[in-house]
């Protein structure tokens, strides 16, 4: 939606959505305090956001983005847009307003997790793509939101990658990650060009449609447990379900941004148009998107060590147990093969996709 009441509606009713099922584990009590701290925090978030909608409507008279050309640099314009980032960055768990994230994935039923993990992010991210479009005509309002959001993506990328690094639990270490990817997906937002806003959504729909995945073939092995999935878990699944193995393989060699899967593209289309904005820039400002891509690049090796861990009980250690491995139905077999097969192919023919998205970004 072009229409900032509309789209701020249509983002309610997911997440209204997703409150709810959050607490359809009527078993665990963990699930319904889960619950509650994502309805609380989603309260706060969205008030900030329909703040700074209304602000940014007060400050414009108009409710089409389409028609919110010129904006100028002034305190109210500022201040609309820093609570849209707040209301917004609840939505995408970025840090620092990320702290419900770990809790609401691990005890909220896996299927759930994976769809607060995707569903919401990408219709936020289209929000936010489409909110940034005003502000890449003002050089001067461009300033302004770059150093909040070079903070934010900094922290977040910061927070999620060192938080995975101690997590034993699968869903949390996704939760993590998830905070980490949201980082990179800043990169290229920021650079408020054609290609870098193009870039981030195009990461953001092969980062779901991974985390998806993934997500997947945990709530299978929690099924299959009648418990919370550890990473020890997984020791020997190779050998117990080969074919769940190379699935789980896929998704989280793309999200660890491996080529030639989706997630690298992704990366590579990010962290280059923030390099292109910089070298438009020259010295100065460019700076700051070469030094933004260095962190990010970074953070991705850093990154590599969780991703590495979790596959290496997958696909090397050997477990002594006689436990039979998870029965995949013809359902879950046919889903985790499509997501398999979509980030496989979205990672060598990425330029279809691409070229569908600039010109959507356009419009």
């Amino acid at each position: 939606s072009r229409n900032l009441l509309g789209a701020f509606v249509a983002l309610e009713l997911i997440s209204l959505s997703l409150y709810a099922m959050t607490v359809l584990n009527q078993a665990r009590r963990a699930s319904a305090e889960a619950a509650l701290k994502y309805l609380t925090f989603g309260a706060v978030a969205s008030g900030f956001l329909l703040f700074g909608l209304s602000y940014l409507y007060g400050a414009t008279g108009q409710l089409d983005l389409t028609q919110m050309t010129g904006l100028q640099h002034s305190p109210l314009i500022v201040l609309a847009y820093l609570l849209i980032f707040v209301g917004l960055g609840f939505k995408l768990a970025l840090a620092p307003f990320h702290l419900w994230a770990p809790d609401v994935y691990q005890c909220a039923p896996t299927p759930v997790a994976g769809w607060v993990a995707t569903g919401s992010k990408i219709a936020s991210a289209f929000l936010l793509i489409r909110i940034l479009h005003p502000v890449a005509a003002n050089p001067d309002l461009h300033q302004a939101t770059l150093s909040a959001f070079s903070a934010i993506a900094v922290v977040s990328m910061l927070i999620g990658n060192l938080g995975a690094l101690r997590q034993t639990n699968l869903k949390r270490l996704l939760a993590y990650s998830g905070i980490a990817n949201m980082g990179y997906l800043l990169v290229g937002a920021i650079a408020l060009s054609t290609d870098g806003m193009a870039s981030s959504l195009f990461y953001v729909v092969v980062y779901s449609l991974a985390n998806l995945g993934a997500f997947g073939v945990v709530a299978v092995l929690t099924d299959h447990l009648g418990r919370e999935a550890r990473i020890d878990d997984f020791k020997g699944c190779w050998k117990r379900s080969p074919s769940l193995a190379c699935a789980f393989l896929v998704f989280f060699l793309s999200l660890a941004g491996i080529p030639p899967l989706a997630g690298f593209v992704g990366k590579y289309y990010l962290f280059f148009a923030a390099i292109e904005k910089g070298s438009a820039l020259g010295s100065g400002l460019g700076d700051g998107y070469f030094l933004l891509v260095a962190f990010a690049l970074l953070m991705s090796v850093v990154s590599l060590y969780y991703y590495v861990k979790v596959l290496k009980a997958f696909l090397v250690v050997n477990d002594e147990s006689d436990l039979a491995g998870p029965n995949l139905g013809t359902g879950a077999k046919v889903g985790l093969f499509a997501l398999a097969f979509a980030v496989i192919a979205l990672g060598l023919f990425p330029e279809p996709v691409m070229e569908f998205i600039r010109l959507a970004v356009i419009r």
